[in-house]
Order: C-alpha cells, then sequence, then structure tokens
C-alpha cells in the first residue's frame, strides 16, 4: 500500500515513498534482499538534498549501502540506457 499523504512533510513523503520503492523491487526480485549489499540510485538530484535519503535509508536498513550516482537528467537518461544489463541501477530517482 502506498504511503499516506496525511500531515506528512513533502521531504517525509518522498522518503517514504522512495523507501517504499524500494521495499517494492527486493520483494519482486527473489533472494535480492539477501544478496544485495549496496543500492545503486542513478539521480539528477543535488548531493545535499540526496545525502539527508540516504542517510536516513541506511539507518533504517542496516547492512545495506546506498551508493548515489548524480548526473544531469539527460546525462543519467543515458548512464541507465547505456549500462550492461548486469549492471543496471537499481533506483533511477
Amino acid at each position: 500500500m502506498a504511503p499516506s499523504s496525511g500531515s506528512m512533510t513533502p521531504r517525509k513523503r518522498l522518503l517514504a515513498w522512495v523507501n517504499a520503492l524500494v521495499v517494492a523491487t527486493f520483494t519482486l526480485l527473489p533472494g535480492a534482499a539477501q544478496a544485495q549489499q549496496t543500492l545503486s540510485v542513478v539521480t539528477s538530484f543535488p548531493k545535499d538534498l540526496t545525502e539527508v535519503f540516504k542517510q536516513a535509508f541506511e539507518a533504517r536498513n542496516p547492512g545495506v549501502k546506498v551508493e548515489v550516482l548524480s548526473h544531469g537528467t539527460s546525462a543519467a537518461v543515458a548512464y541507465v540506457r547505456e549500462a550492461p544489463a548486469t549492471n543496471k541501477p537499481d533506483v533511477f530517482w
């Protein structure tokens, strides 16, 4: 179920959605939660924003390291398209 937007701030709501997306990814990929130690995220958001989410996610999910790759939007799309199938990022944000 999607997170409720009730009285949540936009930042908390975004974090809840990112967290829900990651949980869904692990649920849909059998064995991924046990085998994966690093979660890769490609984004065009600035580091001062993504670092907050990275730290919060890692605090709530011990044993999972978040690797954030920052690119401009066009470069991020190109990065995902050109990455080998075995090395695609887990999340494009």
